[in-house]
């Protein structure tokens, strides 16, 4: 996909990994790499590559660097380097630390990762992961208001298969698909229960007013 995007052949690559990735598991990502044919020049965590390509360095780190990523003073324990001495060290570490936070709100949950950025050089602080505010979470609140207009039409508990539940969630996760693109989708399953099919709309601003308690833990 990446030669056919840029028009030529790859053979280096920076290789992204998850925040607080274990060594074991990067070197298996660089392994898998090596693998595949790649030279690999450097390691770098999601939240570092999201904010290189949000134009969050300033300046960009010293060709000799192999990572964008390097252990920062509050990373570490030790006390704020000597900016004179930084200078002699290092011609672009000379500025103060500044700190974003890349998120990154999808299917599997949210994930917060603090960076400190000096000089263009971008290091990870710390991060922060919940599992509750995932697709998942989002699906399920459609899943109980089809279950709910479901019973309030049909006087029947579809709750009690096992199976027509596992459609319906399924139903729901179309739905949620469309709803990022549209401003309204349907959810849909022939023979839910006893025979009968589930059909309801659903318009964005509903789903998003049965979610709102989902966005609202986090201040959206």
């Amino acid at each position: 996909v990446a030669e056919s995007y840029v028009g030529t052949a790859i053979k280096q690559a920076v290789v992204a990994h998850p925040p607080n990735c274990p060594p074991h598991q990067k070197q298996g990502l660089e392994d898998a790499a090596t693998r595949a044919g790649l030279e690999v020049v450097g390691m770098c965590s999601e939240a570092a590559c999201a904010a290189l390509v949000a134009g969050l360095d300033d300046e960009a780190p010293p060709p000799e660097r192999k990572s964008a990523v390097t252990p920062p003073p509050a990373a570490t324990g030790a006390t704020t380097p000597d900016p004179a001495q930084d200078a002699e060290e290092d011609t672009h570490i000379g500025s103060e630390w500044q700190h974003v936070a890349v998120v990154d709100w999808g299917g599997g949950g949210l994930r917060i990762t603090m960076l400190a950025e000096q000089g263009g050089v971008l290091t990870q602080v710390s991060h922060w992961r919940s599992e509750d505010c995932g697709g998942p979470a989002f699906i399920q609140r459609l899943v109980q208001f089809a279950t709910q207009d479901f019973q309030r039409k049909t006087r029947m508990d579809v709750t009690e298969s096992k199976r027509s539940m596992v459609r319906l969630e399924r139903a729901a996760s179309i739905a949620v698909r469309s709803l990022t693109t549209s401003q309204q989708a349907d959810v849909e399953a022939d023979s839910l229960y006893e025979g009968v099919d589930l059909r309801m709309r659903i318009s964005r601003a509903r789903f998003e007013d049965l979610c709102s308690d989902l966005y609202g833990q986090f201040g959206v």
